[in-house]
C-alpha cells in the first residue's frame, strides 16, 4: 500500500481553520444517522 505523505485537504482545514473541526465532526454525524436511517428503512428478503 503506498503510504500519504502530505495531509489531505480537510487535514489541512481542520488544522489552519478555528472551528473546523467541530464542524467536521458535526457533519460526519450526520452522515453515519443518514447512513443508518437509510439502512433501517431498507426492504430485506
Amino acid at each position: 500500500m503506498r503510504k500519504r505523505i502530505e495531509p489531505t485537504t480537510v487535514e489541512k482545514a481542520i488544522d489552519s481553520v478555528a472551528g473546523f473541526d467541530l464542524v467536521y465532526k458535526k457533519l460526519e454525524q450526520q452522515v453515519v444517522l443518514k447512513g443508518q436511517t437509510n439502512r433501517a428503512s431498507t426492504p430485506t428478503g
